[in-house]
């Protein structure tokens, strides 16, 4: 760790929070339409930390609005089979994006 700059593993800590990394996957079109999209934390109650508690900035995916909206109304599930999407596949793909675009926070 680095304690000024908050250089970080990016690993499971379910309060990891990396702003550079949320602008990138803020900047992508959202899975389901293509439209601009804004990060979604998923995964918050698998992490332990419950409703209500973000998961960390380790699992995001690019929504745009209408969708966030669906999968907080409907749950991830629902919306990754009524779509036909992934979100754990997509996010890892952003890793990998990242990582080679040298995206801060990614040391993996």
């Amino acid at each position: 760790q680095h304690c000024g700059s908050m250089i970080r593993k990016f690993g499971n800590e379910p309060g990891f929070r990396d702003k550079a990394y949320l602008a990138f996957v803020s900047g992508k079109p959202c899975l389901v339409c293509g439209r601009p999209g804004q990060a979604h934390h998923y995964g918050s109650q698998s992490d332990g930390r419950g409703v209500g508690h973000k998961a960390s900035d380790q699992k995001l995916v690019p929504l745009c609005v209408d969708h966030h909206r669906e999968v907080e109304k409907l749950g991830r599930k629902n919306c990754e089979q009524t779509h036909g999407i992934d979100f754990d596949a997509n996010n890892e793909r952003l890793h990998e994006l990242a990582k080679e675009k040298k995206i801060y926070g990614f040391d993996k």
